[in-house]
């Protein structure tokens, strides 16, 4: 059985423990979504598409 989706249709699994320890940028259709997330609440947000840490250059596709 697959993982439960959060709201933007992605699995919990996208976003490594690192990830969830860094803050970073959000992003949605429309560019920078306002404030700054880790990268599992990010991906949880509805319509979200990636996050990225500017400390190490990450991007993850949400």
């Amino acid at each position: 059985m697959r993982a439960p989706l959060h709201a933007g249709g992605i699995q919990p699994s996208v976003c490594t423990a690192a990830d969830n320890n860094a803050v970073g940028q959000c992003f949605d259709q429309h560019g920078a979504v306002p404030g700054r997330f880790n990268c599992a609440a990010c991906c949880a947000l509805r319509g979200a598409t990636g996050w990225h840490n500017p400390a190490n250059g990450v991007v993850v596709a949400c």
